[in-house]
């Protein structure tokens, strides 16, 4: 096998699978809501990576991907704001949890087959 090959996949098996529960055995009902366009301002100039993303031809520099805010929590009720986002490796995306207490502050990253 060489590079180019699928390691996992999945599929689920209900049309409409429940959102937000990866890290949960229940619902996070109105845990997670979507974020203002204040707050994605604000995610933007605290998180400024920019990571080079996939393969390209020889002398071709692959696009920069920036990470995107997907909801805004605060599970711990601590008024600091938890933004849960989309984080970009060389070779996949995976999703992270910032807390913002003034700087990013990461707490769970999930990205299942990352190498980098």
């Amino acid at each position: 096998m060489n590079e180019d090959y699928c390691v996992y996949f999945g599929t689920f098996g209900k049309d409409n699978p429940p959102r937000w529960t990866l890290l949960s055995s229940q619902p996070l009902a109105g845990r997670l809501r979507a974020p203002s366009s204040r707050e994605r301002a604000e995610f933007q100039r605290l998180n400024t990576a920019c990571v080079e993303q996939g393969d390209t031809p020889d002398g071709q520099t692959p696009p920069c991907s920036r990470p995107e805010l997907l909801a805004v929590s605060d599970i711990d009720k601590d008024g600091k704001p938890e933004y849960w986002a989309t984080e970009p490796y060389r070779w996949d995306t995976g999703l992270t949890v910032w807390e913002n207490s003034g700087t990013l502050t990461p707490l769970l990253q999930v990205c299942v087959g990352c190498s980098d």
